[in-house]
């Protein structure tokens, strides 16, 4: 059968059967009926919209039973309902998901992948089970299961994989490169909106816009100007800038392979659509004015959320030893954030640290630089321009002058001083730290740059390298991405975190200290790449290791399993993990402790949450073996 047709005839028996009087379970599935009228809500999206029926498998009576997944969400549901289980669910857990010997239940999912048109079958992440285990289970699943050909076991955890591959199994198998290849539609950002449909091969922040756009982007984008709505062809990690741009903004983003052939939706190019973007799928469809004016007057415009404010009575390079959470208001989040991590790491951490011999350059210096050059001048101009063509002209204004100025020499001695204090690095990053970024409510990633400079290199000096990060302050990203946010430009300044350079290092990568997939659950999201090929800026079709590691703290279920759960591999890595299991764990509990340190320290300046859906977003890399966490920022 075609997968479109496939799946057109899944939906509309979804509609027929669902909501329908079902049996609590059935021994056998015979029908796409039988599998529609039993089928629940799945545990995960992070394959999006999967269709999942769950089953339990009783070893004494050999029974199996396809539940009905609805009315029985979890596992022990039924067994304490309908099979008379009466241990409790720490007892129920320790039993049928850690123990291997004696237990009472084979607990597994049958998930409907539509995309790939396949069934697999899934335990949980938890479940210890042997192979053995799994293949007395899968021969009862084939025997009853009669609507597939074929059923693969899924290996959804590098444990498992390992299990298997040292087992002489013939069970079909999936990995999680497998099914994340195979998914059609990603959806990032959900939302409805209205405007008129653009089709574009290529997109970038400097890019004019009109407002009340809708684009669909043929391919991939880093940096992206304000729309109203995005489908790109290409798939996005969680945590790519453009990802994590569009959530900031609010703007619904959905990735869709096949949108280029689509001609349905291409043929509405130029006309007013509506684009609304679920948790699993979405729709676009021809609109009128009218429901457009009545949408857009119950939607809230974003007030402003933040004044911004510094203080320039530090006027000299500060080494990062000096600089700390409280240093905020002169040297800016980053810098500030940088020098607490580094405070927290040396007294609690053995195996993680900050990048070598950091500093920061306070905002006295940025400011100093702004009213010299003149560059105050013209951002006064831009500041009472209402014509977007005149602003883009005077931003490359303020940043060629920002960058023709010379830098203050005594600053440059002191920073190059700092750099020749440590003999074993010559290579230095200079990074944009404002009081305009990692801030509550507005994390600002992306719309800065960062440059490098070498010591004795006159095609790298240190004064070009700050006269640029200084200027980027004024790219048109940034601005236009302040505008929307009401972020204050008048008051914005400029500190710049210094630390040595990587230029050769082992993997790179980004932690969310949130399960992202699913919110009640432990688990921090990693996302790891190989070298020092971006994650958060990828180029187009470079897919990035993609996990979520379970050892963030000390529960007595999860974190003695060491669980490490893929959803995709590095494309550049010849399909094997780019780091090992010990490394990823060790990674997940270096950063718990910075969780832990924030959340009781710092928690109170930014938004309260509960710990387990307090979030960070953190930035480290592995260089010959070393964890250096080299930013932490609040995660919306």
């Amino acid at each position: 059968m075609k997968i479109v047709g496939f799946i057109c005839l899944l939906l509309v028996l979804t509609g027929k059967l669902r909501g329908q009087g079902t049996p609590d379970y059935l021994t056998e599935i015979n029908t796409l009926e039988d599998f529609v009228r039993m089928k629940g809500k799945p545990l995960s999206t992070k394959y999006g919209d999967i269709k999942s029926l769950k089953l339990v498998y009783h070893r004494r009576s050999k029974k199996l039973h396809y539940i009905e997944s609805t009315r029985y969400p979890y596992h022990l549901d039924f067994c304490e309902q309908v099979l008379d289980y009466y241990k409790g669910s720490f007892n129920f857990n320790y039993e049928n998901y850690t123990q291997t010997q004696g237990r009472d239940y084979y607990l597994a999912n049958i998930n409907l992948y539509p995309a790939a048109s396949i069934y697999v079958l899934e335990f949980s992440i938890t479940d210890q089970i042997k192979i053995e285990q799994i293949e007395e289970l899968y021969d009862k699943v084939k025997s009853t299961f009669h609507i597939a050909d074929s059923i693969y076991l899924f290996l959804n955890t590098s444990a498992l994989e390992k299990r298997f591959s040292e087992s002489n199994s013939d069970i079909l198998t999936v990995d999680a490169s497998d099914l994340y290849s195979g998914q059609l539609i990603q959806t990032i950002q959900p939302g409805k909106v209205y405007g008129k449909l653009k089709i574009l091969d290529k997109l970038s922040a400097d890019d004019f816009i009109e407002p009340n756009t809708i684009v669909i982007l043929n391919g991939n984008a880093n940096d992206i100007p304000i729309v109203d709505g995005l489908i790109c062809s290409n798939f996005q990690t969680p945590l790519s800038h453009i990802s994590l741009l569009c959530q900031n903004r609010l703007t619904p983003f959905v990735a869709d392979r096949k949108i280029m052939e689509n001609t349905a939706y291409l043929d509405l190019e130029d006309k007013l659509v509506c684009l609304e973007v679920s948790e699993y799928n979405y729709k676009l469809y021809l609109a009128n004015k009218d429901s457009a004016e009545a949408y857009a007057e119950q939607v809230n415009v974003i007030e402003k959320i933040h004044e911004l404010s510094y203080d320039t009575s530090f006027q000299t390079l500060l080494k990062i030893e000096d600089v700390d959470y409280t240093s905020l208001s002169y040297v800016g989040a980053k810098a500030a954030n940088f020098g607490e991590i580094n405070k927290v790491l040396k007294k609690k951490s053995k195996y993680a640290k900050v990048p070598e011999n950091g500093a920061a350059i306070p905002f006295y210096f940025y400011l100093e630089h702004i009213k010299k050059s003149g560059a105050d001048r013209l951002i006064e101009q831009l500041l009472s321009s209402s014509d977007m063509l005149l602003e883009r002209e005077l931003l490359d204004s303020i940043r060629t002058v920002i960058k023709r100025y010379p830098v203050d020499a005594e600053l440059v001695a002191q920073v190059e001083a700092h750099m020749r204090a440590d003999a074993q690095y010559k290579r230095y990053r200079f990074r944009s730290s404002t009081n305009a970024e990692d801030i509550e409510g507005f994390n600002g990633a992306g719309l800065y740059d960062s440059k490098s400079a070498e010591l004795d290199n006159p095609n790298k000096s240190v004064g070009e390298a700050i006269a640029k990060v200084w200027a980027s302050a004024w790219n048109n990203r940034a601005f236009y991405e302040r505008r929307i946010f009401g972020i204050d430009h008048k008051n914005l300044a400029m500190g710049i975190l210094i630390h040595r350079s990587f230029p050769d290092e082992e993997a790179n990568g980004v932690v969310i200290t949130h399960n992202i997939y699913r919110p009640e659950n432990l688990g921090f999201v990693i996302n790891v790449q190989k070298g020092d090929v971006p994650v958060v800026n990828p180029e187009a079709g470079v897919i990035c290791d993609q996990l979520i590691c379970y050892s963030d703290t000390d529960n007595t279920f999860y974190t003695p399993k060491k669980i490490v759960e893929y959803i995709s591999k590095s494309s550049i890595n010849n399909g094997e993990a780019v780091l090992d299991d010990a490394q990823i764990i060790r990674i997940t509990k270096e950063i718990a402790t910075l969780k832990k340190h924030y959340y009781r320290k710092i928690n109170r300046n930014w938004l309260k949450y509960d710990f387990q859906r307090f979030a960070l977003d953190l930035e480290f890399k592995v260089d010959e073996g070393q964890i250096y966490i080299k930013q932490i920022r609040p995660f919306r």
